[in-house]
C-alpha cells in the first residue's frame, strides 16, 4: 500500500501531457435496508490518472469499513483495494489496456482475490467507439471470467457535450467450493445504459442496469464487488461543476440485491458520494 501511495504522490509532480489527467478524492456513504449481514458504511478512493505521449497510467486506492450484525459476521467488515491500469495508443485512435485488481478483505472468503484484465478500444465512426474489456478473477474458493462489450457515441452540439454509452455485462463462475459463492448461478447477463450531460461548466450524468449480476468488475475496471451480493436494479445519478482545474460532483445510487450465501432477498443500498477532481 505504501508503493501504491507513493505512485500516487509521484504523479503529481510530473508534468502531464493533457489537461485530461487528473487526481480525485471520493467519499462515499451509504445504508443497507433489510440486510441481515451489513448495517452501513463508508469508502474512501484516491484515484490518479497519468498521460505522457501515448501512454497512460491510473492507479486507485480504496479503503472501506462496513458496519455489520454480530451475529452472524464475527466482527466490522475492513477492505483495502488496489486498482492499476496501464493504456497504450496504437493506430493513432485505437487504444488497448492492461489491468490488475487485488483486494485484502478481513472476513470474506474473496479475500486475496486478484483480477486481471484486457481491453481494447476503436472507432467505427467519428462519432462512434467500440469498447471490449476481458476480466478474469482468481479467488482462493472459486474462478470468474466476465467479458463487457461497450458503445460509445459522443456528440457535441454547441456548448452541450454529450456521451451516451450501452454496455452488455457478461458474467461466468467457475469451480465455486464454498457456502460463499455456491448459491451463484454459473451465468450472468446484464444491460447499461449511461448518459452523460456536459454543459459549459456543468455536469448532468446517470445511468441504469438492467438484469442480474454478482462478482462484476465496475467502473472502467475500478470497481470491484467481491462480495456474494446479486445485484437485480441499480439506478446513478450525478451532478456536478467545474472550476477552471478543479471539478466537484456529488451523486446518488439505489440498488436492490440478494445476499446470496443466506439467500435473503429485498436488499436495498443508497450510497451518497462526493468527488472533488484536480485537472492538471
Amino acid at each position: 500500500m505504501k508503493n501504491v501511495l507513493t505512485l500516487l504522490l509521484l504523479t503529481l509532480t510530473l508534468h502531464a501531457s493533457t489537461n485530461e489527467n487528473f487526481t480525485y478524492l471520493q467519499y462515499d456513504n451509504y445504508t443497507f435496508n433489510n440486510s441481515k449481514q451489513k448495517s452501513d458504511g463508508a469508502r474512501v478512493t484516491i484515484h490518479s490518472k497519468f498521460s505522457i505521449d501515448s501512454k497512460t497510467l491510473e492507479v486507485a486506492y480504496e479503503k472501506t469499513n462496513t458496519k455489520t450484525y454480530k451475529p452472524p459476521l464475527k466482527s466490522d467488515l475492513d477492505v483495502d483495494k488496489i486498482y492499476l491500469k496501464y493504456q497504450q495508443k496504437v493506430f493513432k485512435t485505437h487504444k488497448f489496456h492492461l489491468g490488475f485488481i487485488t483486494l485484502k478483505d478481513n472476513i470474506v472468503p474473496t479475500d486475496g482475490g486478484k483480477v486481471f484484465s484486457f481491453g481494447y478500444l476503436f472507432p467505427v465512426h467519428k462519432d462512434i467507439f467500440f469498447d471490449t474489456n476481458y476480466y478474469y478473477g482468481s479467488y482462493n474458493i472459486m474462478n470468474t471470467q466476465e467479458l463487457d462489450i461497450s458503445i460509445h457515441y459522443k456528440k457535441a452540439f454547441g456548448n452541450l457535450h454529450t456521451h451516451i454509452i450501452t454496455q452488455s455485462k457478461n458474467i461466468y463462475i467457475y469451480d465455486c467450493n464454498d457456502q460463499f459463492c455456491k448459491n451463484a448461478d454459473n451465468a450472468y447477463n446484464s444491460a447499461m445504459l449511461k448518459i452523460k450531460l456536459d454543459y459549459n461548466e456543468y455536469l448532468l450524468h446517470g445511468a441504469a442496469f438492467f438484469g442480474k449480476r454478482v462478482f462484476a468488475v465496475m467502473m472502467d475496471g475500478f470497481l470491484l464487488q467481491h462480495h456474494a451480493m446479486e445485484f437485480s436494479k441499480t439506478y446513478m445519478l450525478g451532478v456536478g461543476k467545474r472550476f477552471d482545474n478543479f471539478e466537484l460532483k456529488m451523486k446518488y445510487a439505489y440498488q436492490e440485491a440478494k445476499e446470496l450465501p443466506i439467500n435473503n432477498d429485498n436488499v436495498e443500498i443508497n450510497a451518497l458520494s462526493l468527488r472533488m477532481k484536480y485537472f492538471y
